[in-house]
């Protein structure tokens, strides 16, 4: 497998779990297989060897360095961003969305919008 196509698959992972440790069951079926097999552990054993994807407790995590390679936390910082400049004025909508994505950076995303992006409350 290349490194492009394992980063491919990483992104799957990713899509599902962010960078929580999941069961290798659960990694699998993020990757398009059924169960743990031959097939699959082979996959997971290279995701292993480029560094994409780490041991966690009992389970298996996307590695910081595969969010960093990707750029994914930047994505989602874009995307939380985004939602509070649509929301500004609804009272407590920080609070949900911060709920919603509380596994993004808070320092980044909890920003005030600039006040081009405020809406006026009615």
């Amino acid at each position: 497998m290349t490194i492009g196509e394992s980063l491919e698959r990483i992104k799957r992972i990713y899509k599902q779990q962010q960078t929580h440790a999941a069961p290798s069951e659960v990694v699998a079926q993020a990757l398009g297989y059924t169960t743990i097999n031959g097939a699959s552990k082979g996959v997971i054993a290279t995701l292993k060897q480029y560094g994409l994807l780490e041991g966690s407790g009992d389970g298996l995590r996307v590695s910081d360095q595969s969010v960093s390679i990707l750029g994914l936390a930047n994505e989602v910082v874009r995307i939380y961003r985004s939602n509070l400049e649509f929301l500004n004025a609804e009272p407590g909508a920080e609070t949900e969305l911060a709920e919603i994505h509380r596994d993004v950076p808070k320092s980044e995303a909890l920003r005030p919008a600039p006040e081009e992006f405020r809406r006026p409350c009615a």
